[in-house]
């Protein structure tokens, strides 16, 4: 067939034939199209859970409050992503709900200003948790947690979240595995 014999692609199995051994990578992972190793188990927070539900994700994200060791994975990372984000409308809409109900007078209603306060500290208790999920959604892609740190140039920052959540697992992030 070819100056190699049967195989094609010089002595290469085709796509679906036996996984490409990679050097380097640990045994088990067949390389591409392998996922690294997770747990299927959400109380156990020593490994990234790749089928979380949204409320596992958000469980195991407030219990991994300050945890900037181990891995997170990309759905875990979205889906705490997405929590957010309803907070913050739930929070917003409820806002602009009092404003309209107040009316049109020059004075700012109390309880706009209690949910402004509400919003400020939620985003405060989620601060910590935030960067630590950013920190383990980067091990998990095999990436030193230290990129974060473009997160404090503004214009970087914000693209910054994105790449992290786009990020592929790698199977090498074992190495930040908490054991």
């Amino acid at each position: 067939m070819t100056e190699t014999g049967d195989q094609p692609y010089g002595g290469q199995p085709p796509y679906g034939g036996q996984p490409y051994g990679q050097p380097g990578y640990p045994a088990g992972y067949g390389w591409p199209g392998g996922r690294p190793e997770g747990t299927t188990d959400p109380d156990d927070l020593t490994l990234p859970l790749y089928n979380a539900t949204m409320g596992q994700a958000v469980q195991r994200f407030f219990r991994n409050y300050v945890n900037f060791s181990g891995r997170a994975s990309k759905r875990e990372y979205w889906l705490v992503a997405l929590f957010n984000l309803i907070v913050y409308i739930v929070m917003g809409v409820l806002a602009g709900l009092i404003a309209v109900a107040a009316g049109t007078s020059d004075e700012v209603p109390p309880t706009i200003i209690v949910v402004l306060i509400l919003v400020g500290l939620y985003g405060l208790a989620v601060l910590l948790p935030q960067l630590a999920l950013g920190v383990r959604r980067l091990h998990d892609a095999n990436q030193s947690g230290l990129w974060l740190l473009f997160l404090l140039v503004r214009t970087i920052g914000s693209i910054t979240w994105l790449v992290v959540g786009l990020l592929s697992p790698n199977p090498l992030g074992v190495q930040y595995d908490r054991r």
